[in-house]
């Protein structure tokens, strides 16, 4: 059986390279017929040489990486070349250098190495990290520069080989038949390459109009010769005398950095599609060295160039993982496709064909639609519209200028949006401290104080990016807040990036909150991969940071009612007659309950009920601060709530007689008094009524908690505000 599901795997691996292969070729014709019809069209077929011994260069060189990769020359690198290289030889004269085939066949090939030397560095920093800041827009505009350029490029090829063509060669409707073939195959049938099969009706429709009569299509030559680009370019005049080379180097190692980027990212984006299906992770440091290495190479050699292809890992991870085999098959199908000359057959019409094609499987249309409706004036929501603004912005300075503009306008463009969509609401939700409360428990007393003075607490929920950008804008919400506040409340919980102008921002609320009387508390500072506490430890020394949300209302919570500690004792109430656990009772009801009540102290830090032991009694808080906390094995524990004056502890476990669920610590001297169960059962037994209505009290006590807490919950997650607390 094992035997059996190896073979199996391997038969799936080896039809899997050949459907890769299948893309691959096309595209890698694609993409040289590309570059070489700008560049030197008469060396179109050392050109396909050089592509196609390339592709197996680099396939073979990493087929045993950690993370194999099949890879495609890619028409937009392509363009991106031409337009760089025609650039380039605009300048030439400038720089004494003669423009002519050789030297831009030269430049090319260096453009390409050091493109390769480039992605090896990428790989080296780690730069895949930054790949996700580019959006997706500006992929679309990319996409759709291409698109039109293809269709630009072939009408232009279209006019050259009707030009060029015999009388009563049928090029015109070939085009159009091998350009509705590869559509139709990409609608109904799926599964089957539309390049290569369009490629090869091509062909065999070629041979069968060369045997009926007509004049013949033109076809790509591709020689018989072993010539390479590299042995035909000039390297030699780019240093000969006169030559400005500094500047000429300068230009190519720019458009090699160019290169080297859109390569990195074409590679990133299959590796991370091919991890989806196998898990597999990137690179390590010696499969980036080998695969810079083979890509460089490569281009050295004179081939457009070759970055992993998101399409064809899609065909090919169709049927099989992909695994060394599967790239050693795709090297070995190119191998045996230039060897045995089935290129020759192929008219250059057919080529044209499936650049239409591609144009229109590239093109793409939700966002031309959009463009529509935002044209006719019909309604679009705001991130359409900010898409649509970047698309056009790259097609526009691709078609108007170059590729190598568009590129550059599409990397600002990107950061703009990045940074408006991140930062144009750095407060994403203001309340007050009627509004949202913490979970600490509190005496009548203190919850009547604050619904009554609650506003002067106010809480503002920061976005999940802070960028110099939003600086303005958060001082002008923080002012806005402290004005008539006792305690401004930050949190920082949902924040994930921050940079250092926003810490200098801070200082200054810092210094203006001072001034104005007010306490700053940064809530939830500790980030999941950068410690902001560090740096407000470095910047902020005398900031009050605590832990997370609760704990910073907590806080202001506290400092409210040490504000109005004076209107609270004026009501006369003690803390037992204030606890919600004697409501309802008359003042010998309630002497019935304490005098079988026992005092007890506990110090700072002293566990008052630990989790696990056997719940037996419940204690009421007179004096002093606690915290509920859960400990976890080989972890820090978590503080889930605050104890008070008046307040209830180990009521839960009380009522159901399980062990107990929390620990409850003394954050302060505290005093409490504590009913135990046996004196409980003795006052049930005695007084029913009394015994009823504490049960009561408690289960009231904590369906009021869960409310509070539900309401709060329902305001954070849905930016509304609860009625009250």
């Amino acid at each position: 059986m094992d035997g059996e599901a190896a073979s199996t795997r391997r038969k799936r691996s080896i039809l899997a390279g050949l459907d890769a292969a299948a893309v691959s070729v096309p595209m890698t014709l694609g993409g040289t017929v590309i570059l070489y019809s700008q560049i030197a069209p008469e060396w179109l077929a050392s050109g396909v040489l050089a592509g196609c011994l390339g592709m197996v260069l680099v396939h073979a060189m990493t087929a045993h990486i950690h993370r194999p990769v099949v890879y495609a020359a890619r028409f937009f690198e392509a363009a991106t070349l031409a337009a760089m290289v025609q650039q380039m030889a605009a300048q030439a004269p400038n720089w004494g250098l003669a423009n002519t085939a050789s030297v831009r066949v030269a430049m090319a090939c260096i453009v390409v190495a050091l493109g390769g030397m480039v992605l090896g560095l990428l790989w080296m920093a780690r730069a895949e990290r930054f790949a996700r800041f580019v959006p997706a827009p500006v992929y679309v505009g990319f996409t759709n520069s291409v698109a039109v350029l293809l269709v630009l490029l072939q009408i232009r090829a279209l006019w050259h080989q009707a030009s060029d063509a015999a009388p009563g060669s049928p090029v015109v409707p070939f085009i159009a038949f091998i350009a509705a073939l590869a559509v139709a195959l990409r609608r109904w049938r799926p599964m089957w390459p539309p390049g290569a099969t369009a490629l090869l009706a091509g062909a065999l429709l070629a041979l069968l109009l060369a045997r009926l009569g007509p004049a013949p299509l033109p076809l790509l030559s591709v020689g018989s010769g072993l010539v390479l680009p590299v042995q035909l370019a000039d390297f030699r005049a780019m240093t000969a005398a006169g030559v400005q080379t500094p500047a000429l180097v300068l230009e190519l190692a720019q458009n090699g950095i160019i290169l080297g980027a859109l390569v990195f990212l074409n590679t990133v984006v299959t590796g991370q599609m091919l991890t989806q299906n196998d898990e597999r992770q990137g690179m390590r440091r010696s499969d980036a060295l080998l695969q810079s290495a083979a890509l460089a190479w490569a281009g050295a050699m004179g081939a457009a160039p070759i970055s992993g292809g998101p399409n064809v890992a899609a065909i090919a991870s169709r049927r099989a993982m992909v695994t060394p085999l599967v790239v050693w098959t795709v090297a070995v199908a190119i191998t045996l496709v230039y060897a045995t000359h089935i290129l020759a057959f192929v008219p250059l019409a057919a080529l044209t064909g499936i650049f239409i094609a591609d144009a229109w499987a590239m093109w793409d249309r939700p966002s031309a639609r959009n463009l529509w409706t935002w044209l006719r004036g019909r309604p679009l929501a705001t991130n359409a519209k900010q898409d649509i603004v970047v698309i056009v912005g790259v097609m526009a300075a691709s078609l108007l200028v170059n590729m190598v503009a568009a590129l550059v306008v599409g990397l600002l463009l990107g950061l703009l949006l990045h940074a408006l969509r991140n930062t144009r609401r750095p407060v994403r939700q203001a309340w007050t401290g009627r509004e949202i409360g913490s979970n600490c428990a509190r005496s009548g007393n203190e919850r009547r104080l604050l619904r009554s003075h609650g506003d002067e607490i106010r809480v503002l929920q920061l976005d999940s990016n802070q960028f110099f950008a939003s600086a303005a804008q958060l001082s002008a919400s923080v002012k806005e807040q402290v004005a008539g506040a006792h305690t401004v409340v930050l949190d920082w919980s949902g924040v994930r990036n921050i940079d250092t102008s926003l810490i200098q921002t801070l200082a200054r609320l810092e210094s203006h909150a001072a001034k104005q009387g007010v306490l700053l508390v940064h809530a939830g500072t500790e980030l999941e991969q950068e410690h902001l506490n560090q740096e407000f430890a470095q910047h902020l020394p005398r900031a009050l940071l605590v832990a997370d949300l609760d704990r910073g209302l907590e806080l202001a919570e506290n400092r409210l009612i040490e504000k109005y500690q004076q209107e609270m004792e004026a009501t006369g109430i003690t803390t037992a007659e204030d606890s919600s656990f004697l409501r309802g009772l008359s003042d010998s009801e309630r002497e019935e309950v304490t005098r079988r009540m026992v005092v007890r102290h506990y110090a700072p830090g002293e566990a008052i009920v630990t989790r696990g032991e056997v719940a037996d009694g419940i204690h009421l808080v007179l004096k002093g601060t606690g915290s509920v906390v859960i400990a976890f094995d080989d972890k820090p524990s978590v503080r889930l709530a605050g104890v008070r004056n008046g307040t209830l502890i180990g009521e839960i476990g009380f009522l159901d007689g399980a062990l107990r669920s929390a620990t409850v610590i003394a954050d302060s001297p505290l005093i409490a008094m504590l009913l135990a169960r046996e004196a409980f059962d003795e006052l049930a037994h005695a007084h029913p009524r009394i015994a009823q209505q504490l049960l009561m009290n408690i289960s009231l006590d904590l369906a009021s908690r869960l409310r509070s807490t539900t309401m709060q919950a329902a305001a954070r997650h849905r930016n509304t505000v609860p009625a009250g607390r």
